[in-house]
């Protein structure tokens, strides 16, 4: 009788590139972050008509998911939302203070789940991996969608999903739909 063939692990996929750009609605920036290691993530603000980089910052472990506010003044890396003119953090979404329980903190090693902010630029929809950082990676946990205040970050609403949030989330302009 032959030998049956070994089973075949395979590791989950992962998203190999930990960079992001995002250009501001009027189109004259362009805002990106890559996270060459778990240690340092850079961020920066690049001027389209000059082809120069304005500002950059090096960071810790940011996520690299990004969102943009209506007006261009701000965007969000991850959980932390940063001023585009100078790359000052502005505020941070944090799990711990939400008035919804969490299994763990926000995995900024996986960086699974997206954000986008509402038309008007007074809210912040978002969802962000809680699956524990192991090897091999378990499924994304980014079920849950956060309802945010998008001047201070602070969580107002959790909507349990039946599935992950595992890509980018966008609205309509009217801000009818979200995907």
């Amino acid at each position: 009788t032959p030998v049956p063939l070994p089973a075949t692990t395979l590791p989950r996929p992962v998203y190999t590139f930990t960079g992001r750009l995002l250009r501001t609605p009027d189109g004259q920036f362009i805002v990106g972050v890559i996270t060459p290691n778990n240690g340092s993530t850079y961020i920066f603000v690049y001027e389209v008509a000059s082809g120069v980089v304005l500002r950059n910052r090096t960071v810790s472990g940011q996520s690299s998911v990004l969102s943009m506010a209506p007006d261009g003044s701000r965007f969000t890396a991850g959980f932390t939302m940063f001023d585009t003119a100078t790359l000052a953090i502005v505020a941070q979404q944090n799990n711990n203070n939400a008035p919804i329980g969490f299994t763990a903190a926000f995995n900024t090693a996986q960086n699974i789940g997206g954000a986008t902010f509402s038309p008007d630029g007074a809210t912040l929809y978002s969802a962000f991996n809680t699956a524990a950082n192991a090897s091999p990676q378990p499924p994304p946990l980014s079920s849950t969608l956060l309802v945010s205040d998008a001047t201070n970050l602070g969580i107002r609403l959790g909507i349990k999903r039946p599935e992950s949030i595992v890509a980018r989330l966008v609205t309509k302009v009217d801000g009818s739909d979200a995907w």
